[in-house]
This record gives C-alpha cells, structure tokens and sequence, in this order.
C-alpha cells in the first residue's frame, strides 16, 4: 500500500481507458466506449428491489444496488442532480457480488466514498458491456432516482483525527478525534513504507447507558489499543464512523512518528525523593525503555531544580554520580563526594530529571518536592529508648539506630545524655568512645556502671532520662519523647 493511500473499497472514476474493468470478472473490449451519455427523463424511470438507491433515503453515503447477469456486464454508474447538474461516473470495480441459490445472475453492491447533499434528487444509470450480438456497450434505457431526505446523525459524516500527529514521544499512543456521534468507530494505522495494516473497532457508545445515547458528554472519543508497542518510524492513521448502521467514509490521514529511542517509556518515569544514614537527600528515579540499567555507571542524565521555588540550577550525571541500582533505579547521593548540590535545613526543593538518548535529551520527568530536614534527614524509625540493667545491677542505658546514626561507624558516635535524678538536679554527659557503641543488633548503649562513666546513682533513686545525637556539627531535638525514659536505680 502506498503510505498515504486508505486501505477503502472506494469507487474509483473513469478517465476514458480504452479498457474498462468489470465488477465481478475480467475485462473486455470497450468497443463502444463514446455510447452517447443519457439524458434523465421522468417518464424513464423504474424501480425494482433488485436495484437501489431508489426513492427517498436518509443518508448522504448511500450504497448501490445492481444485478450483473451473464447477458451483460455492468462497469460503472454515471449519475447527476435531476435539475441540471454535472455528470459524473464510477468504477463498479471493487463491488460485492453474490450469487442467491438457485439464481443466474448476481446480487451486487457497492458503496462509493460520494456525499450526496442533503435535500439533492439524483438520477443514476448503469453502463453495460457487451458483445455486438449482445447489443452492444450501452447505458441503461431508465434510470433511477433518489432523494436524500435528510442527512445523517452527524452535519458532517467523517470524524475529525486529532491525535497522534507529529514527534510523539511513546510507542503506545492514545488515538483521539473529536466528539462524534456514532454507533461505533473503526481506526485503520499503517506504518508509511507499507509493513502491515492494522485495524481496531471501537464502541462509539461505550460509557453510555441506554438512556444517554444522546449525550455527548458519553460518546467515545479516545483509544489505546493494549500490548500494542510501535516500533520507531512514521506512522499514518484513519478513523471511519458507523451511523445508521452504514459505515462511513475514512477520514484524512494523519501522520506520527515514533522516535529513534524506542518511544519513549515502557511505564512513566517515576521519581522520589530518600535519605541516606547521614540524613543526606538521595535523588532516586526508576528504569524506563530508554534506560538501560545493566550499563551502570556513565549514563547520562540531567537533573534540574529549584531551591524555594527560584534560582533553577542543574547538574549532569557522570560516572559515580549516578548509577543504577540493583532494583533497576537510579539514584543521585546529594551527599556524595564531588556532588554539586548543596541544601540547607528547612530549604524547599523540587527536582525533575531526564535522560539523553542518542544525543538528544529527553522530556524532563514530573516534579518532586522534599524539605531538607532540620536534623539532616529526620529518623527511618521513631527513636526509642529503655534501661536494661547488667549482672552487677547497673543501668545500661540503650536507645535505636536512626536515619542520621551510622551503627556501622561503631564507637566514637557524638551522642548526649541528659537526665535528672528525683525530678531534679538535671545533669548531661556526652559519650565518648568506649561511653557508647553500637551493639549487634544495631542499638546504642551507655553503661552506668562502666569505668569512666560520669553518672552516679543511689539506690533508690528515681532517674529519667533522654538522648539527643550531634549530626554534622549540629545537636538534635532530644528524644524519645517529652517523659524521657524513667528508672529507679538499684
């Protein structure tokens, strides 16, 4: 199929051949071409069940009836407006043909891509083939007549295409028109080059109930055809509407192209924002069609954003900067050696980011937004805090790993314990390497009982206390909560 040709069995006009195609079997010679065009006459007019459009009929896209017998061979229609207007003519080839049991001759259709106006009177005749004992080649001796009564549901029989058209940026495009009320709808799409028609039928009421088949706030104007991923090149697609139960003409082409990448993503981009240990932000985003994680590190991507809503800034992603997880995500460490973002508490920020693919950058991702934390990052879990107590009967103080504690870092972590003893006389100490380190399980402990330990109790005495961390020069909100953490000592 030529790229820009509608795959229709639409009537095609005769430009004076000297041979001339049968509707339902070869040719023959069209000896008697130049037969002299007819005249309409009112008293040459007939009507037969076998032979229509006749009478009055309420569409502008009529089909037509006609009978091909083995006497004579019927090659195209020639038709006018009964008031005087031009002649014109189609091809019968491409017309359906059936041949009823029993019968000698053919039932045949066709239905040609011709509007008739509303209101108009047509008068229509058949040209015949045949031999010279067979009479000849010669126009119909009557005619038939019609009149469109009244148009169809639609001023206009075609639906307008809108979308796909031009660059597009997936390989799974929605196909849109404007709203058309039809019975159903059928979208016709061929790769330009010719690799393949494909074609897709439509509900053109599918959100309706029956009671709302007039309203057209429910009539289907959109499709996405599933599992149906285009490969790149350009592309051309047609919608046609059935009204009345007669299928319409195509509409014009309309031409897309899927990019050289594949087209675009196989699910949305995604991104969002983590902390790391350190309360830094990480920069994450997700594995789309463009993306290939198995490269690892070197892709290249841009992340742009803004810090209170101004002064946009970017950086691009070289080797460590980014890299793809083993869940098939990419992140960026903002706390990273040699990264160029630098955020303070409480900034507001928003950050998109894209790729480039064979040389070209990409549509930006939707935006995400964080608050840079006033503790460097908050915790991953809520702090929690109690009093075990050794074999000796000292209290050892132990409190969770958060987000901004590293228990990897084991002792030396700058943690402060406040407390008070029988609701007064509040004292602190702040641990210092063998005053707390991090146990197994990933907890924090000061020992009471520990030598060089600064705290003193007597038995009997009621202690409460709290925990605060040092995160990068600065003290945290003491936790774990407004009480402390209550204890009577032994």
């Amino acid at each position: 199929m030529n790229k820009y040709t509608k795959r229709l069995a639409s009537a095609l006009f005769i430009l004076g051949s000297t041979m001339v195609l049968t509707a339902c079997g070869g040719s023959k010679s069209d000896s008697n071409a130049a037969a002299e065009t007819p005249k309409f006459e009112r008293a040459k007019t007939t009507v037969s069940s076998s032979y229509g459009p006749v009478g009055e009929i309420d569409t502008t896209t009529p089909e037509f009836n006609y009978v091909d017998d083995s006497l004579s061979n019927p090659v195209k229609i020639g038709y006018t407006n009964t008031n005087g207007g031009d002649w014109n003519e189609f091809s019968l080839a491409g017309g359906e043909c059936k041949h009823p049991k029993g019968a000698g001759s053919a039932r045949c259709t066709i239905k040609p891509d011709i509007y008739f106006e509303e209101g108009s009177e047509i008068a229509w005749w058949i040209f015949y083939e045949a031999s010279e004992e067979e009479g000849g080649n010669r126009w119909g001796k009557s005619s038939y007549v019609f009149t469109v009564s009244g148009g169809d549901t639609n001023t206009d029989t075609v639906p307008t295409p809108t979308s796909p058209s031009g660059d597009i940026d997936n390989g799974q495009p929605t196909y849109e028109w404007e709203t058309f009320n039809a019975d159903s709808f059928q979208i016709g799409l061929d790769k330009q080059g010719g690799s393949g028609w494909q074609q897709f039928a439509i509900n053109g009421k599918e959100n309706c109930p029956p009671t709302s088949y007039n309203d057209s706030n429910c009539w289907t104007n959109s499709f996405r055809p599933r599992n149906i991923d285009l490969s790149p090149g350009d592309y051309i697609w047609w919608i046609r509407a059935k009204v009345k139960g007669q299928w319409q003409a195509w509409s014009n082409g309309v031409e897309f192209t899927v990019p050289s990448n594949g087209g675009g993503t196989t699910k949305d981009r995604e991104a969002w924002t983590d902390f790391d240990l350190r309360g830094d932000a990480v920069l994450t985003w997700n594995e789309t069609r463009q993306s290939d994680a198995s490269t690892g590190n070197g892709k290249n991507f841009e992340i742009g954003y803004t810090i209170n809503s101004k002064d946009w800034a970017s950086v691009q992603t070289r080797g460590r900067d980014s890299f793809a997880t083993k869940d098939g995500n990419y992140v960026y460490r903002v706390g990273a050696p040699g990264s160029k973002m630098k955020f303070n508490s409480g900034d507001q920020v928003t950050w998109w980011v894209r790729e480039q693919v064979n040389g070209k950058w990409q549509a930006w991702s939707n935006g995400v937004e964080f608050t840079v934390p006033g503790n460097g990052g908050g915790t991953t879990k809520d702090r929690e805090a109690w009093t075990d107590f050794d074999s000796r009967g000292d209290a050892v103080l132990t409190w969770n790993e958060t987000r901004q504690s590293d228990a990897s870092t084991g002792n030396g972590k700058n943690f402060e314990i406040g407390y008070t003893i029988n609701s007064k006389d509040w004292a602190s100490v702040q641990t210092r390497g063998r005053d707390s380190f991090a146990t197994k399980d990933g907890n924090y402990v000061y020992r009471v009982g520990a030598p060089g330990s600064k705290m003193k109790f007597n038995s009997g005495d009621q202690v409460t206390w709290w925990v605060r961390e040092q995160v990068n020069g600065k003290w945290q909100d003491w936790e774990p909560n407004n009480e402390g953490i209550s204890f009577t000592a032994n």
